[in-house]
């Protein structure tokens, strides 16, 4: 992703942002949030997502519950990117074919500034950027290190073919007010197609609550998207690099 590549892996990218508890909401915001973005994305839905939700007690666990939140939910004409918007929460989503960083960017500016200006935003949870990469080789036999320099480990006395596996790092940023996760998944590989898929999942979040101001959101979305691409392009090889035709 520090790279423009004309075969992008990405098959979804996910800004998201939770709002502070104490940030007020009622149910006018997502008819002022369509004011602000029916340029964009005309389109409404609605959408029941189940959630899970943790009531401490002075630092102790009280209860977890899971209940199902209505979320609104604005698309694009082409379907390929939309806006979810549900109570303290904002997410901008794009889907294959991915659009350039930029494109992106804009989005994310466009539905951040619009919640700015209908809520009255206290305080920030968290912020979040999400990368989902899909990468499909030609045949079930390939030699990680071939394609990856973040892979499993596996000494010799276990079996070499490994059929499927996941594996996870994550990284601090910024004095541990940000955290970078990598996930790698092999799925298991169909003979009939002969094909290795894997996932690659790059999230980089917030550590700690309150730990960026509105005002900076936008400023912290850039750092994320700089590191975060780093990390991409830190975990493939040239070999790897080089199927998804960089552009010139």
């Amino acid at each position: 992703m520090s790279k423009k590549y004309k075969n992008p892996p990405i098959v979804e990218a996910i800004f998201e942002i939770r709002l502070s508890d104490d940030t007020n909401w009622d149910p006018t915001v997502p008819g002022l949030m369509y004011e602000k973005l029916k340029g964009e994305f005309p389109t409404l839905g609605k959408a029941l997502v189940q959630e899970v939700k943790v009531n401490q007690d002075k630092d102790k666990l009280k209860n977890i519950n899971v209940v199902s939140i209505e979320r609104t939910l604005f698309f694009a004409e082409n379907k390929k990117s939309f806006v979810q918007l549900a109570p303290r929460l904002l997410t901008v989503n794009v889907l294959k074919p991915y659009p350039g960083w930029e494109s992106f960017q804009r989005l994310i500016e466009l539905a951040w500034n619009g919640l700015k200006d209908v809520v009255n935003i206290n305080g920030i949870k968290y912020v979040k950027l999400r990368y989902i990469n899909n990468i499909e080789l030609s045949s079930c036999s390939v030699e990680l290190k071939d394609y990856f320099v973040f892979y499993p480990f596996v000494g010799e006395s276990f079996p070499q073919q490994i059929n499927s596996f996941i594996v996870g790092i994550e990284f601090q940023y910024a004095e541990d007010r940000d955290v970078c996760r990598a996930i790698l998944t092999k799925n298991k590989c169909l003979q009939n197609e002969n094909k290795a898929q894997f996932t690659l999942d790059l999230r980089y979040f917030t550590n700690k609550s309150n730990e960026i101001g509105s005002s900076k959101v936008l400023e912290w979305v850039e750092e994320a998207h700089l590191n975060i691409r780093g990390v991409f392009e830190a975990c493939i090889t040239d070999k790897l690099r080089s199927t998804f035709k960089e552009d010139e």
